[in-house]
């Protein structure tokens, strides 16, 4: 976590450094938009959790610009959303819904992001859909991708869960892929859910003759050729 913090912040100052070099009036903080009672409108907008709506005047290589309570806001590209942004300017007139991350009316900066909203209704979905899920229900689903230690299934629901190798099959396999293949559908049963995570295995639902085939049962491997066998039957060929 303090890894990622200072990796953004280092992407933020790369981003405000390129915004200074492009030298555009319409791309820096401006001292005549500075509102006292914006800047403190929107302090309390950050430490409520609240979100605000900026649309986008103007697209730099570094991110989207606009404004919120009249001050100008910047956007960082990576913060813009959760999908990859070809480009900046497809954004400009688009109006993005953003929590603040960053306020400081000192240096005149107003940083939000679009990607931290959109990325708590992802979550807050997904945690609807797993409540309607527990350990023992049976799935159906597509492999979406494959590793060496297990595959991913896209289940019916959108959500995804993982089978280890070790719980694709009953046989022992070296690779999933002896057992599977992408776009296959698979049915597998819920064997865990942790930390939003959910835990397949489709060995579980293999039938059960196949784990007891080695198991012996007396009835089949009885010997009939030795019942009834009578003294006179194991007397026979003995020369006196």
């Amino acid at each position: 976590m303090e890894e990622t913090m200072k990796d953004f912040e280092k992407e933020l100052e790369e981003s405000y450094r390129e915004l200074e070099e492009i030298g555009d009036d319409e791309a820096m903080l401006s001292e005549d938009e500075e509102s006292n009672d914006a800047w403190s409108y929107l302090k309390q907008i950050k430490a409520s959790g609240d979100t605000v709506k900026m649309k986008v005047l103007e697209a730099v290589e570094a991110g989207v610009i606009g404004k919120v309570e009249g001050i100008r806001a910047f956007i960082p590209v990576s913060k813009i959303t959760v999908s990859h942004v070809e480009s900046t300017d497809d954004w400009v007139n688009k109006s993005i819904e953003a929590e603040i991350i960053t306020i400081d009316k000192a240096n005149k900066k107003l940083v939000l992001s679009g990607r931290a909203v959109e990325e708590k209704k992802l979550k807050a979905e997904k945690d609807e859909k797993m409540k309607s899920l527990k350990v023992g229900d049976i799935v159906e689903g597509s492999v979406e991708s494959i590793k060496k230690y297990g595959a991913f299934v896209r289940l019916e629901n959108g959500l995804s869960g993982m089978i280890h190798i070790s719980q694709i099959s009953q046989k022992r396999i070296k690779n999933p892929y002896e057992v599977l293949q992408e776009g296959q559908t698979v049915k597998a049963q819920i064997i865990n859910m942790e930390d939003g995570k959910i835990a397949l295995s489709m060995k579980v639902l293999e039938q059960e003759d196949d784990t007891g085939e080695d198991e012996i049962d007396p009835s089949q491997y009885r010997d009939t050729t030795s019942i009834g066998t009578s003294l006179g039957d194991l007397l026979k060929g003995i020369s006196l």
